[in-house]
């Protein structure tokens, strides 16, 4: 589920001329949750609202601060 204050990579799919495409928007964060409607909030863009009950709402992945461990950091 959303948490708000949390920042998700929403994926989505949109409808072109030339068919659909999928589009990914980073560093959206969550500021008001009303399922199935999630308002987000990208530093760059104005608030959106998703509906995650929509086929064009294909998935939201949880960005995380840490940065992923190399192999080299586990010697």
């Amino acid at each position: 589920m959303f948490e708000i204050g949390k920042s998700y990579t929403i994926r989505l799919w949109e409808d072109g001329e030339e068919g659909g495409t999928i589009a990914d928007y980073d560093n959206c964060e969550v500021v008001e949750i009303s399922l199935p409607l999630v308002k987000f909030r990208q530093a760059s863009n104005e608030d959106v609202i998703v509906n995650t009950a929509s086929l064009a709402f294909v998935q939201a992945t949880l960005e995380t601060d840490e940065e992923p461990e190399s192999p080299e950091s586990k010697e």
